[in-house]
């Protein structure tokens, strides 16, 4: 069904007046009576779930209608910028990042790093582990712990290393699940960063006590 007839059709159903719902969104008769009738092509995301509110339309739904597609990660993320009242604009001001580059991550034409990852869940109030697992990382408990270690104090990878007494390389590495079992020296130097004691460090890695 197409964008204008869910909209239509949910408003006839709701005994909502063109002009009350116009009043309702905050948007101008002409802007609705466009998509109403498909004049506007493709309304924008933030228009499509103001308009879902009152109509108690699925969100998703309409979005699809109007020619949006969603992996579950840009899903995520778009339906919790929206909840939030925020503008895409407003979020890559808020998280510190490119606007553009915020775009292409929500259009799903880049996969984001880690870090951007964390970022954005945590303005966004999401799970970063799940998060990142929805962008395709599936990384483990240690690398999980070095991660939030380094990234709760807004460090770079360059000064986390210096700290841990490791090269860059290792900490990607480490960062990345590519290093099961750092060095006993590396753990008790992330002991001193981590939510783990030393003795936990080396238990997530299989080192016996």
């Amino acid at each position: 069904m197409e964008k204008r007839h869910l909209i239509m059709i949910a408003r006839l159903n709701a005994n909502i007046s063109f002009e009350k719902l116009a009043k309702l969104c905050n948007m101008s008769t002409s802007n609705l009576y466009n998509i109403e009738t498909g004049k506007a092509k493709k309304p924008k995301l933030d228009t499509l779930f103001t308009l879902s509110i009152p109509l108690n339309l699925d969100f998703k739904e309409l979005a699809t209608a109007s020619g949006y597609n969603f992996t579950e990660f840009t899903y995520t993320l778009t339906i919790a910028r929206l909840n939030a009242g925020l503008s895409i604009k407003a979020l890559a001001t808020n998280c510190n990042m490119d606007f553009y580059h915020l775009c292409h991550i929500l259009n799903a034409k880049r996969k984001p790093g880690l870090a951007i990852v964390y970022v954005l869940a945590k303005h966004l109030n999401l799970d970063f582990r799940n998060l990142a697992h929805l962008t395709g990382y599936d990384f483990s408990d240690l690398a999980y712990q070095c991660l939030t270690a380094r990234l709760d104090r807004n460090l770079t990878l360059d000064e986390f290393a210096s700290l841990l007494g490791i090269s860059k390389s290792v900490l990607v590495r480490i960062e990345y699940s590519q290093v099961k079992k750092p060095t006993l020296k590396t753990l008790i130097a992330l002991s001193a960063f981590s939510t783990l004691t030393f003795e936990d460090l080396k238990q997530l890695c299989g080192y016996k006590s």
